[in-house]
Order: C-alpha cells, then structure tokens, then sequence
C-alpha cells in the first residue's frame, strides 16, 4: 500500500474545495424548482389517466386540468384541495339561488351542484342549506375583495375557468393566481395560519414618518421647523404603540381607501390640525376665515356672472351686436345636429348667452350657501388655547378617520405638537368645556374653591 504523498509546506495531499454560499443557494433553489423532465413526467402521468383512467375505473376527478397541474409541479397539493373546493362552493351556491347549470363544469361542481337536494322547479331560499351555501359564498368572497382593484375580476375569472369549469389556462396566469390559492386554503381549513416572524419589524407609521422626514415634505407641502420637530417626536417617542394600528385598523373597517396611504392620511390630520392651533394663537379661527374667503370669491364670480346676463339682455335690444354674436359665436353641438341644416333667430345667441349666465350665477350663490359659522373651539384662557383647540380639531379628525375619538391618541399627539404633559382626563377636560354642562360644571367648580 502506497503511502500518502506528502507536500512541501505540509498536507495530506488530499482537494479540499471551499464551500461558496451562492453556488450551495442557487444549486438548492434549482432543486426546489421543477425541471422540465419531471413536468414532461407529469404530463405523461395526466395523459394516461386521462386516456386509460376511464377503462380502468378510475375516478373521472383524477382527469381534471388542476390534477394535471399538480402532477407537473405547478401547483401545490394545498392550492388543488383550495380550488376543488372552491368549485364546490360554486356548486352548492348557483344551486341554492336557481342559476342553471353551467354547460362546461368541472366534476366536483356538477357534484355539488346535483347533490342539494332540490326538485327541477325547487328552490328553497330560507332553508338551512341555501343559507349555508350562502354564508359559504360570502366567506370565499372576501378573499377576493382583498385584491387590488385592476386584478380582482382576472383572478377570480382564471380561478373560475381552471376548477369550475375546467378548462385549460395559459401557464403564465399561473403566478396571479398562486397567492389567491394561497389565501383562499388557509381560510378553508387546508393550511395552517403562516407563523408570524419573531424578528422585531420596524412599525408602518414609523417608516412613513421616517419618509416624510426625509423628503422634507407632506402632500407636497414643505416643512418647517415646527413640523420638523413635531413629527420627530412623534417618530422618536411613541411610533411604536400598538394604537396607531388599531386606528388605521378602524378606518379599514370603516370602509377607507386606498388601504396603503391610511398611515400617511393619519399624518396628514395631525399635520393640519397643529397648524390650525398654531393659528388659534392669536384668537382667530382660521377654518372660518377660509370658508369666508372661499364665499366672498364665489359671491364675486357670482355678481360678475349676473352683470354678463345683463349686458346680453340690453343687447337684445341693437340687431348689430346681436349679430355680431350670432356670426363669430358658434356654441358646440353634436354631430348628428352639425350635419342637419337648421335656421336660427338673429337674437339667439345673445338670449343662450343670457341664459347660460343666469343660471351660472345662480348656481355659484347656490355653493356659495349660507354664512359660515365658526367650527375651532377658542378658549378664553390664552395659555390653553392652543392645545384646546388641537384636541378639538383632532378629536373631530379622529371621528372623521376612524369613527372613535381615541382620546389616548389624541392625547399623545397634543404631547408630541406641543412638547409638553397631555393625559386622557386633559382631553376629557377640554373637550368639556365646549358643552354647556362643562361650562356650567367648571364655574362651578371655581365658585367652591372661592
């Protein structure tokens, strides 16, 4: 027996090749791939059956489209057990409310659909079957709901063509309709609820102040240095409590949307809202002088609309500045009444034109509406005011966001605006003071401790 060589500088002889962490990755990722020999074993596995199934006695369901898919690795045991049941749902549901059957269906939904139990002219709509089949349709709806807008009638289609009806799809509207399968199996009962990471994520309010921060602005509104330092506090101090998800959690339920912008909407209301306090300052309501501005600039137009319906009704009266209307002012028609010859007036134009202004003013007066009233609640104590009226605003921003008051949110967010101590019970106290029994409990109050 030979004698293992020995190298200069030590060493058995023996390769010893170093492990490279993309190479081991990318080798266990292809592993976990399907090659193209095993979906061509696949296919060949779905041909048989579907031509010998029948012969053998096999069950027609082992020949549906997903089987084949399932057999080439393009979809998961979990995804086909999700979609056969689906069709079930389908089955029992078009069943329930009289639909008629479809002409192309897959085995497990001409099943369902067959199994009810209903007579040819029978449909029980309260019976204990329909309205389960019902709730059944319900509970699958929402899986559905949850996609964005551009994809939920594609999904839902290619998922109804592929297990209800049981025709064949093209493999690149596979990828679409995974993470739906996904969804719809856990909420079957197929697969369990995916284990939440213990890894410690960074809070979706924090990351969108964070943002905020960084592009120095909000709803392309620059910051200054009060804003700054507000939502830095903000983001420092107390972006990390559950209640801010609990909110955006409420505006969901609420019906909100978009769903991805609520955080940054919520940063919006407290954004505005120390704004107006700031502006309180000095007892002025800026909400009022806005809606005041806004009327006076709809009351102008109005009268400058007014003053035209009356110059077109003097020119009524002179054919030469009628006509001169009538020749250069062409109002726009349809087609259909371009291409029929017509007669008009001489005084026509300047009449439409009379009208047209009339009811211009009418409506500006109409937005204009009634004289605003004040809605900031300014106290009389001026070292007060600003907080008072911080809360008020956002309590009322809160109710319009989420529905509740959240007097604990609002609270932090009067500590962070302002850099100082605000509780729940200084909430309770200033939001009290504006009725007429909060008044009359803190005179009062006064009146003892005198």
């Amino acid at each position: 027996m030979l004698a293992p060589r020995a190298f200069p500088g030590g060493g058995s002889g023996v390769a010893v090749f170093r492990k490279n962490p993309d190479v081991i990755r990318a080798a266990r990722a292809a592993a976990r791939r399907p090659s193209e020999l095993q979906r061509a074993r696949g296919r060949a596995i779905a041909n048989r059956l579907k031509h010998y199934g029948a012969q053998a006695g096999l069950d027609p369901k082992l020949c549906m489209v997903a089987m084949q898919l399932l057999h080439q690795r393009l979809l998961t045991e979990q995804q086909v057990n999700a979609g056969i049941e689906i069709a079930t749902i389908y089955g029992e549901y078009e069943r329930a409310i009289g639909a008629p059957r479809r002409s192309e269906a897959s085995p497990h939904y001409g099943e369902a659909y067959c199994k009810c139990g209903y007579g040819p002219s029978e449909i029980l709509v309260e019976d204990e079957r329909a309205i389960r089949a019902r709730k059944r349709r319900d509970d699958l709806q929402v899986v559905f709901n949850d996609l964005p807008v551009g994809h939920k009638d594609r999904v839902q289609t290619t998922i109804e063509k592929l297990f209800v009806e049981n025709q064949q799809i093209s493999n690149a509207k596979l990828p679409s309709i995974r993470p739906v399968l996904d969804q719809a199996a856990v909420r079957l009962g197929f697969a369990p609820e995916p284990r939440s990471r213990s890894l410690r994520r960074t809070p979706k309010l924090k990351s969108v102040l964070v943002a905020v921060l960084r592009s120095d602005k909000l709803e392309d509104e620059r910051l200054d240095a009060a804003d700054r330092a507000f939502l830095t506090r903000w983001a420092d101090n107390c972006a990390d409590d559950p209640i801010w998800e609990t909110v955006v959690g409420d505006s969901r339920a609420k019906g909100l949307f978009p769903h991805d912008s609520l955080h940054s909407t919520m940063i919006w209301y407290a954004f505005q809202a120390r704004r107006f306090a700031e502006s309180v300052k000095a007892g002025e309501d800026p909400i009022l002088r806005e809606e005041q501005k806004r009327r006076a600039e709809l009351l102008e137009l109005a009268q400058k609309a007014d003053d035209l319906a009356r110059y077109y009704k003097e020119s009524e009266k002179y054919s030469g500045i009628a006509m001169f209307f009538q020749q250069h002012l062409a109002l726009p028609v349809l087609p259909e009444q371009e291409a029929v010859p017509r007669f008009e007036p001489p005084f026509l134009r300047v009449r439409q034109l009379r009208q047209l202004h009339e009811r211009e003013a009418q409506l500006l007066r109409q937005s204009a509406g009634p004289a605003p009233k004040p809605t900031t609640f300014i106290s009389r104590e001026r070292s007060k005011r600003r907080i008072t009226a911080f809360i008020h605003l956002m309590t009322d921003y809160m109710d319009e966001f989420c529905g509740k008051h959240r007097r604990r949110a609002v609270a932090m967010l009067a500590s962070m605006a302002f850099n100082c101590l605000v509780d729940n019970e200084d909430v309770r106290k200033a939001l009290g003071q504006s009725t007429r029994e909060g008044r009359r409990h803190i005179r009062a109050l006064k009146t003892k401790k005198n």
